[in-house]
Order: structure tokens, then C-alpha cells, then sequence
């Protein structure tokens, strides 16, 4: 039933897509009608373990699309997928984050802000190490060089 019209409640045929429930209580002579809105009864639906795809921003999806759609003309639409080095995506999306954290607001080249570029190179490595891990060419560390980069990171364990 749509908000804009009004209910006769005389005249008025009830049916399923409406969800409401009328209630009379007399007093008197009078007699007082509540409509009250009920919500349906819905299906079940199991999907507690599944990413929430709602809580990705909007903004972010829009903006990395926009650098998805520059790379697209300029090499070929999916040309990603073809396989590029990790280390050259990282490489990018670190220029993209440094030149976001200066203040620096448009990329030169595309027009757009270093943010979605960085998410754009962030979207293909992840791409590159669920699809094409072969593509991993970053230096690999030893568990102890790993170990006193994290501990120069976050500091100290205690």
C-alpha cells in the first residue's frame, strides 16, 4: 500500500501485500480502528559465514572501478590477468599511498585521485595471490629477518 494514499477503512480490501492488521475497540457509541503495520514472515536464508558485501563503501568501489576502467583503455580490458610481478603492484599502490598521504590530489597521467590507483594495484595483487601466485617475486624472507621487521614495526614483544 503506498504511503501517499489514505485508508478507508470502510471500504478498503485487505490482501497479503499490505501486512497490516485492524483492531476495533468500542466505547460507547464509538468505536476506535488501529491500524497497526505488521512485517511479514520471511524465509530463512544461512549466510552468517559469508563476507558482508554490504559494508563495502560505495566511494571505494566506485573510485577503484574508475582505475580499473583508465587501465582498460589504456592496456586492454582483464590485461591484469595475464599476470603481473607482485612486487610491481605493491611498488604502485606504495607511489599511489605516499602521493594520498602528501596531500597530492590528481595522478597526472589518469585524472584521478591516488587513493582509487592504489586500490585499483592493491585489487590486482590480490587477484595475482589467489589466481596467478607464480607471479610472487618479493624478496622472501627468513623467519628471523621476518621476526625484526615485525618487531621494528609494532615494536618490542613483551
Amino acid at each position: 500500500m503506498s504511503k501517499d494514499k489514505k485508508l478507508d477503512l470502510n471500504t478498503h480490501k485487505f490482501d497479503t501485500s499490505d501486512y497490516v492488521q485492524i483492531s476495533s475497540i468500542k466505547s460507547g457509541d464509538l468505536t476506535f480502528n488501529r491500524v497497526e503495520e505488521t512485517k511479514p514472515e520471511i524465509g530463512k536464508k544461512f549466510d552468517g559465514a559469508k563476507p558482508r558485501m554490504d559494508l563495502m563503501p560505495h566511494e571505494f568501489n566506485i573510485g577503484v572501478s574508475k582505475a580499473f576502467t583508465f587501465g582498460a583503455e589504456k592496456y586492454d580490458a582483464h590485461n591484469f590477468k595475464n599476470g603481473l610481478e607482485m612486487s610491481r603492484l605493491l611498488a604502485a599502490a606504495k607511489r599511489h599511498i605516499e602521493l594520498e598521504l602528501a596531500g597530492v590530489k590528481i595522478d597526472k597521467e589518469s585524472g584521478l585521485e591516488h587513493w582509487m590507483l592504489a586500490g585499483a594495484s592493491l585489487a590486482m595483487y590480490s587477484f595475482m595471490k589467489t589466481h596467478r601466485p607464480e607471479m610472487d617475486d618479493r624478496y622472501k624472507y627468513t623467519e628471523e629477518e621476518l621476526a625484526r621487521i615485525e618487531e621494528m614495526m609494532y615494536g618490542e614483544k613483551k
